[in-house]
């Protein structure tokens, strides 16, 4: 395994974490146009009805991340609380060593790859000891229309699926803390503007294939507007008295950051470092506030 882990270190990684529908499936396949290898084809999951234009997520990957979710009695629409330190528990040893032997055998030669799975937000740390000098793309988007999304798909009520949104975010977030990354709208990539592709390809440190024309054309024919159903305004979603006031302040927090980064407006790097850092604090104050209320109204709840 430590053979493994250190081959894997002089490879590029990039990780894509994000909430279920949040665009975690096109920020995956823009990175694979831009020359992040995805995995052997037949590892790949098959398009679905809810995703016709492909998942771009690595079977085999995913499927260890609900193993893991799993052994701490939870699934990925039903997170378990992981304990402190619960990456280093003996349990997960035998999964470390398939973790280890997939990623040699599926990337080991390729020199810049990546995957995407949204239970990475969830399971970072285990993969963290694997792959310690990753990059990450975190995928936002507005929880009210992953709430209609997830709702249509899965069965899962409105509030709970707000607060999945809350704790994955939260947790992308908080486990990439100072470390290289890119925040991401799935509405920015649906308006069809270049700018977020030349971010991306300026994270990979590839911004020269922004002027290729076959670029250009293979995320035309990939991106699709009329595959989003929901479009939900940001003024609606503050005016929404369903989403508490912490995931609204987390959401206009990051909005309004990524907005200055895509305006090209100059930050310097260590005032970047502190906006980020406040970002961090933000979703860890965020995810207890919304906790509090959680367990207070299922106290409220309980019969007496």
């Amino acid at each position: 395994m430590l053979e493994t882990m250190e081959k894997q270190s002089h490879n590029e990684v990039v990780c894509v974490l994000g909430m279920h529908r949040s665009g975690t499936s096109v920020a995956a396949r823009l990175l694979n146009i831009l020359g992040v290898y995805l995995g052997p084809e037949d590892h790949l999951m098959s398009p679905g009805i809810d995703n016709p234009k492909g998942f771009w997520e690595h079977q085999l990957l995913t499927s260890l991340n609900e193993e893991i979710l799993g052994l701490f009695g939870g699934y990925h629409l039903e997170p378990p609380k992981l304990p402190r330190g619960w990456e280093n528990f003996p349990i997960l040893n035998d999964l470390k060593l398939r973790a280890c032997r997939i990623l040699d055998e599926d990337f080991g030669a390729a020199p810049l790859w990546g995957w995407k799975d949204p239970r990475n937000s969830l399971t970072l740390s285990f993969w963290q000891q694997l792959l310690p000098r990753m990059r990450y793309v975190i995928c936002l988007r507005n929880p009210i229309d992953i709430a209609y999304s997830i709702e249509r798909r899965n069965g899962v009520c409105f509030d709970r699926s707000v607060r999945l949104w809350l704790k994955h975010t939260s947790a992308a977030l908080l486990g990439t803390a100072g470390k290289n990354r890119i925040i991401v709208f799935y509405e920015d990539f649906m308006a069809g503007s270049d700018k977020e592709l030349y971010r991306l390809s300026k994270f990979l440190g590839k911004s020269e294939l922004i002027r290729e024309p076959r670029i250009h054309s293979a995320v035309h024919n990939f991106l699709d507007k009329q595959l989003q159903h929901h479009q939900t305004r940001i003024q609606d979603l503050l005016a929404d008295c369903r989403i508490g006031f912490p995931e609204k302040a987390l959401f206009m927090t990051l909005r309004l950051y990524v907005d200055l980064q895509r305006a090209n407006v100059e930050i310097e790097r260590g005032q970047d470092a502190a906006i980020q850092e406040a970002l961090d604090i933000l979703a860890g104050q965020a995810l207890d506030a919304e906790m509090r209320s959680f367990e207070s109204v299922k106290t409220v709840e309980q019969p007496g």
